[in-house]
């Protein structure tokens, strides 16, 4: 949940309801499919997820076959101070 509310500090979430959702992500003007889950900690949560993905396995199936028209990610630099450990 924590990820979903720092996503609406900058987008737009609509049709978000609880967790799991499978709602949409305004970003720049453009609006993206957006699936919501939490990693399961319980059987009970396990189930609910599967169950939940097995009713929207058609609709997650027709999203995933479209095209995306996603910008390219902006080049990253980072600077390696020398003597620093490289941690990967």
């Amino acid at each position: 949940m924590a990820t979903v509310k720092l996503l609406k500090t900058k987008y737009e979430i609509t049709g978000f309801s609880e967790m799991p959702c499978l709602c949409s992500i305004i970003i720049e003007g453009k609006q993206f499919p957006f699936l919501v889950v939490n990693n399961p900690k319980t059987k009970e949560e396990q189930a609910i997820l599967a169950k939940y993905l097995s009713g929207k396995s058609d609709e997650i199936k027709t999203i995933l076959a479209q095209p995306r028209n996603i910008p390219p990610p902006k080049p990253r630099v980072i600077r390696i101070e020398e003597g620093e450990e490289i941690r990967g």
